[in-house]
Parts: structure tokens; sequence; C-alpha cells
């Protein structure tokens, strides 16, 4: 008989081969790349890195992703981690809400033609 995998470890795995994302290594953690690959951005338990996700995006969704990713693992020397967090996730509604008025000011500028 096969094995019997969960919803969550099928949807990983569909999810890395259709990013085209090969399998993580064990130790890939303790590895860190600070400038090809920092471990705020390949620490996801998924194995996936961020920029194979928002690079499918427009700049700000995709800084939108980048922040929401690394907020709470990117370590900070001038504050505490709790304000490192909140700090990337006011940078992710930042973006968020420039791509809602630029979307905003499309639509209106499209009901002017």
């Amino acid at each position: 008989m096969g094995e019997v995998f969960d919803e969550k470890t099928l949807r990983d795995y569909y999810l890395k081969m259709s990013m085209g994302v090969q399998e993580v290594s064990e130790n890939q953690d303790a590895e860190d790349d600070p400038v090809n690959h920092p471990m705020h951005y390949t620490s996801h338990p998924s194995g996936i890195e961020c920029i194979d996700i928002a690079k499918h995006y427009d700049f700000c969704i995709g800084n939108v992703i980048k922040y929401v990713w690394r907020a709470g693992l990117k370590k900070s020397t001038e504050m505490q981690d709790e304000e490192k967090e909140i700090q990337d996730l006011e940078k992710a509604k930042w973006y968020l809400e420039k791509e809602i008025e630029e979307k905003k000011r499309k639509l209106a500028s499209s009901q002017y033609r």
C-alpha cells in the first residue's frame, strides 16, 4: 500500500512542484546567506523562498508578500523582535494601501473615458 499524506503535506508538495522548487535539505535553515538566501526569506516551513512567490506579482503586492513573509523573522539590533515584526507589518500595510489607491485611481479614470 502507498503512503498516506495529510492535506497540508500534499498542498505543500503540489505548491513546490508548481513553482519549480526543489526539495529542501534538512540543514538549509542552518546555512544563512544574507545576500543570496537570507534566513528570514528561506525559513518558511514549506521550504519555498519568498522570492519564488513574490516575483509573480507586481511591485506593491510582491512587497506585501515579502514583508508579511518575513514579519517576526528578521532580527534587528536597534529594536525588539516585536517592534521589528510590527514595523514589517506596517510596511506591508503601506504597500497594500498604495496598491488599493492605484487600483481605485485606474478604475476612476476608466469610468470617465
